[in-house]
């Protein structure tokens, strides 16, 4: 996952787009490894979701376990499939922390690694196919490290959703700053005029 500013589930549309991430995933079947859908899982991943949210909900340092296991499945899937540069590129710690929890609530006897799974399949749609370079983006209200192409992505996505025109470059020059202060103002964001992980939540999970 990329380093970004964590999730602000309090805002009532960061809720409801989380609540739309999550809701896709759960609607999502783990990816299947042998010809009856069946997958080896070794470690803490093979633990009931049951325990990772006892073990979230509990504030226990074993829940830090659960999320390098992640981590550790998320950094492989990147280096072994051919279409996947990073599968979660601006998507936090927290964000992450998150979606599982809410997949492992909904499915508390299935394994924790059959819930990591079904994210990256829930949310493939937003992965790099391609290597892109991380870039500090930065102005007078703070700065974001972020993927180039992401960037990119969100200006697309920013064009897509309000018809503001900007170049699709990867800069965070002054027309994509005021575009991004204009939907951070409409949805009650900071106006930061950054690309920052609450506003490219609602640009590509924006709220039913």
């Amino acid at each position: 996952t990329a380093p970004n500013r964590p999730c602000n589930p309090g805002n009532p549309d960061m809720r409801n787009t989380l609540l739309a991430a999550a809701i896709l995933l759960s609607n999502v079947t783990a990816t299947a490894a042998d010809q009856d859908g069946h997958f080896g899982i070794k470690g803490i991943g093979a633990s009931a979701c049951a325990e990772y949210v006892q073990a979230a909900a509990a504030g226990s340092p074993l829940a830090g376990r659960y999320l390098g296991w992640a981590n550790g499945y998320l950094t492989r899937l990147n280096q072994t499939d051919a279409q996947t540069f990073d599968i979660l590129p601006w998507q936090s710690t927290r964000m992450l922390y998150v979606l599982l929890g809410d997949y492992c609530q909904q499915h508390p006897d299935k394994s924790f690694g059959t819930a990591v799974s079904a994210l990256t399949k829930a949310l493939q749609t937003q992965r790099l196919t391609r290597e892109s370079g991380v870039r500090q983006y930065t102005n007078d209200n703070g700065s974001v490290f972020l993927y180039e192409e992401v960037l990119r992505l969100a200006q697309k996505r920013l064009n897509e959703a309000t018809g503001a025109g900007i170049a699709v470059n990867g800069n965070l020059d002054d027309a994509t700053t005021e575009a991004l202060e204009k939907f951070q103002q409409a949805h009650k964001l900071q106006a930061s005029g950054l690309p920052d992980e609450p506003t490219l939540q609602l640009l590509f999970y924006p709220p039913e």
